[in-house]
């Protein structure tokens, strides 16, 4: 199986893994060359492929939405490059370009610091010559800038926050605007769900097994007539296998609230460190 990225492989497990989906289901729910045409005389337009019909009705409507609130993903941004403005009773505005994300919402800011990325990597940090390196050594780079601004010798700045809108939020309490600043804040995952652990990548596809069988049972009860007609299957097959997933909605509700928001909350790495600081307690 494709390990790209869990979507993939949650696609690939659901057609092709040890689950109990027949493919004609998986075919009379996702795959109707009827629904589109190129033209009155043109031959049929057959896009609505089962790859693309699990990824948009499934992941994308389904899984996404709730996985997105249960994780995330903790990093660190400059905010030297966002628009911020000073509101009246010490309540400062701060809007962060989407091109600051890479595309991605802020779903929460745990904490903003005085200072600046830029003018730390250039005085040095000890970061030697990881700031010019790939990516994953300037994460390694802002970690250790991040473990230095949360000792117990560097006073927190900001703590009080409130989303008001995509990417924008306010600090309150904070008295005059500073305009160097970082955040360390909790970020959408993208499309492919990319921040997501290996090791997690059988749960996801697990949740959207799920899914796919609840989507089946929801669209497919009335559509026996079709199965038997496209695909040479007796109705009383089709019902069978149908009704066998009368449950999967409720499982996959169970299966989200019991399990997935625990492994989501552990697959956000910087973030079950920050908890596991506030937990044990620091010298003063």
């Amino acid at each position: 199986m494709s390990l790209s990225s869990p979507v993939d492989f949650a696609i690939d497990y659901v057609m092709n893994g040890p689950t109990d989906i027949s493919e004609y289901l998986l075919k009379l729910a996702f795959h109707n060359p009827n629904n589109g045409y190129g033209g009155i005389w043109g031959n049929p337009n057959d896009s609505f492929s089962v790859e693309q019909g699990i990824r948009e009705k499934v992941i994308a409507k389904m899984v996404a939405p709730l996985l997105q609130v249960a994780g995330g993903q903790t990093e660190i941004i400059d905010l030297s490059g966002a628009q911020i403005e000073n509101l009246a009773g010490g309540v400062i505005w701060v809007s962060v370009p989407d091109f600051m994300t890479g595309g991605r919402r802020i779903i929460e800011v745990i904490e903003v610091y005085p200072g600046n990325i830029n003018r730390a990597v250039a005085n040095g940090y000890n970061f030697g010559s990881a700031a010019t390196c790939g990516g994953g050594a300037i994460n390694n780079s802002l970690s250790r800038l991040m473990t230095g601004l949360t000792d117990s010798n560097v006073t927190r700045s900001f703590n009080s926050f409130t989303i008001v809108g995509p990417n924008s939020f306010l600090i309150r309490d904070a008295g005059s605007a500073m305009f160097n600043m970082i955040a360390k804040v909790v970020l959408s995952y993208d499309e492919s769900f990319n921040g997501v652990p290996v090791k997690m990548f059988d749960k996801f596809a697990e949740l959207v097994e799920l899914g796919t069988k609840a989507y089946i049972y929801k669209t497919c009860r009335r559509g026996m007539q079709e199965a038997v007609s496209r695909f040479g299957v007796t109705v009383d097959d089709v019902q069978d296998d149908i009704q066998g997933y009368s449950d999967a909605a409720q499982q996959f509700k169970e299966f989200y609230n019991d399990k997935m928001k625990k492994y989501m909350a552990y697959a956000d790495a910087k973030g079950k460190t920050d908890q596991l600081k506030m937990i044990v307690p620091r010298k003063r």
